[in-house]
């Protein structure tokens, strides 16, 4: 029985145009989904929907199988983390932490045995008596994850959690939610426009523009095989060229590649920058670019360059003759990894969350 099904849902706010347009996605337990897009996409109207904050227009809700319809905000089983913590601050940590099985009505040992659980979880078992204001940012942070914890929720929803933390801290406690999510048994939706903390958190993805699932998979497969432009750009996976693809050939602007699987036709061409290289003499399919700018990027050199109408980052090892800014540079391509997407941008067929993706090894 899965955490959480949503179906076909559609939402907006008053009289307005719909915000969401026929989503479906789910979460399985011990799983974090994350919801990447960026400002406006409708991850946090989603997220409002879940938690029953916002009515919905058309589809259904379904929190451990059972329709939310009819289910008040306290009644869903859920636990809610914000961005702002929305930590209580008369109270010291262990006070935050108890006031859902407080709520609950819970003995006073089960409370107790409840917050030392979850403060052990989070990592902050030593400062359960500590004022909340005299921690830090993600401190706080764990606070609130572990006050969500200890109410024993169906769902985390999280809603930009590390927004307001410094990169370092953010990368360190995205990376720690999985390992958590998956001992506590509980599923978890992570809304947050970072793609990085998306790819270091989730299971799998859903990739939201426009009110609209674009795509919904695992990391490794989003990435290697985005559906759209619109996930590949978002995801910064690499330039697309316009092309025309003419028996096994897409021809475009800056060169002619082979995509023997493509239809003909007009369409747009990935290079994805991963399967760039710098190479002066490749065998194979190559791409000429000039270089914007060079850094020293610590176990690699970064180069800016610009093909065509496109400017994106490539990285090499070779720190020999490193071109200077103004110069040219040749790129070999790995032909395996181009990918030929629709010229409309519209997505392919499956590629929206209807489709079950396998999860990760060990889920």
């Amino acid at each position: 029985m899965g955490a959480l099904t949503v179906e076909g849902l559609r939402a907006g706010y008053g009289a307005g145009p719909d915000v969401l347009h026929d989503v479906t996605l789910d979460v399985r337990p011990g799983e974090v989904v994350a919801l990447l897009g960026a400002s406006g996409s409708g991850k946090s109207t989603l997220l409002r929907c879940v938690a029953g904050l916002e009515p919905l227009r058309a589809g259904r809700i379904l929190l451990g199988g059972a329709d939310a319809a009819a289910l008040p905000v306290e009644r869903r089983d859920v636990g809610l983390v914000f961005q702002d913590h929305a930590l209580f601050p008369h109270r010291d940590v262990a006070g935050n932490v108890a006031f859902g099985p407080r709520m609950q009505g819970l003995a006073p040992a089960d409370i107790d045995a409840r917050v030392d659980h979850a403060l052990r979880r989070v990592g902050l078992a030593a400062l359960a008596d500590r004022p909340v204001d005299a921690l830090s940012g993600g401190e706080q942070q764990r606070v609130a994850l572990a006050r969500a914890l200890a109410a024993r929720p169906r769902l985390l929803l999280l809603d930009e959690p590390y927004g307001s933390l410094d990169r370092p801290l953010r990368e360190g406690l995205a990376s720690a939610l999985p390992a958590l999510v998956r001992d506590e048994g509980v599923g978890a939706l992570l809304v947050t426009h970072d793609q990085q903390e998306a790819l270091r958190a989730a299971d799998r993805i859903a990739v939201l523009a426009g009110g609209t699932v674009r795509q919904f998979d695992v990391p490794e497969r989003l990435w290697r095989d985005p559906a759209d432009a619109t996930v590949a750009t978002f995801l910064g996976v690499g330039p697309l060229f316009p092309a025309t693809v003419t028996d096994g050939t897409a021809h475009t602007a800056v060169g002619t590649f082979p995509v023997a699987t493509a239809a003909d036709g007009p369409a747009r061409l990935l290079v994805p920058t991963a399967a760039l290289h710098v190479d002066p003499h490749p065998d194979g399919p190559r791409l000429d670019a000039t270089v914007v700018d060079v850094r020293f990027a610590g176990d690699a050199h970064r180069l800016e360059v610009r093909s065509g109408e496109h400017t994106f980052a490539v990285r090499t090892t070779t720190a020999d003759a490193l071109p200077a800014p103004g110069g040219t540079v040749t790129l070999g391509v790995d032909p395996r990894a181009l990918r030929v997407l629709p010229a409309d941008d519209g997505p392919r067929a499956g590629s929206q969350t209807g489709q079950r993706a396998e999860p990760r090894a060990g889920q």
